[in-house]
C-alpha cells in the first residue's frame, strides 16, 4: 500500500466516524449503536496500521 492510499483510507474512516458521530448527536443512533460502530472503526484502523507504509 502506498502512502497516498494509506492516507486516503484513514481520511475516509475519519469522515465515516464523524458522520456516525453526527447521527448519534442528532438522535439517529443509540449510544450502543454508536459504541459498536466506534469499536469497528478502531478495528479497521488497527488493521490498516498493520499495513502502514515505511
Amino acid at each position: 500500500m502506498t502512502h497516498e492510499e494509506h492516507e486516503f483510507i484513514v481520511a475516509q474512516q475519519d469522515e465515516y466516524f464523524r458522520s456516525m458521530e453526527r447521527k448519534h448527536e442528532n438522535g439517529q443512533l443509540t449510544y450502543e449503536q454508536f459504541a459498536k460502530l466506534s469499536l469497528k472503526i478502531a478495528e479497521w484502523t488497527q488493521r490498516i496500521y498493520e499495513f502502514e507504509p515505511d
